[in-house]
């Protein structure tokens, strides 16, 4: 039951607030259950995305940003090689920030979607690319 503390006066102003609302115990202890509930539902949402990522055995990451226009051909191409091949796939989609709904496409042909803060940097020149070992 919730109380509100309505007797303030200046002689006991370092007891109570105006206004107060305290918790009682019964409260406080099902604001905690519900708590360990949602840790524990996400919790198992976490195992099961491990147990379905157990099973995969090839992932298919793509860079995105604002590529609406040829994404949805991209991620069907992946969808087929992977149906025909009878692969454990998946696409991921690591898109940088796309405003122009590459997200939703990619979602919407079953892709997983990262989203990565940091974009990449563009090697304009030859010279920048690493150099191969001659072991390989």
């Amino acid at each position: 039951m919730t109380t509100v503390d309505n007797n303030f006066t200046p002689e006991n102003s370092n007891q109570a607030t105006p206004g107060l609302v305290k918790a009682s115990s019964s409260q406080a202890s099902q604001s905690n259950q519900r708590a360990v509930e949602n840790k524990l539902d996400a919790l198992d949402a976490l195992v099961q995305v491990g147990l379905d990522e157990a099973t995969i055995e090839l992932s298919i990451v793509m860079p995105c940003l604002n590529e609406a226009d040829t994404l949805a051909t991209c991620i069907e191409k992946c969808n087929r090689v992977i149906q025909e091949h009878n692969l454990s796939a998946e696409v991921i989609i690591a898109d940088n920030g796309s405003t122009d709904g590459s997200i939703e496409i990619a979602q919407s042909l079953g892709a997983r979607v990262v989203h990565v803060k940091e974009r990449a940097t563009v090697m304009h020149s030859r010279e920048e690319l690493p150099q191969r070992s001659e072991s390989m």
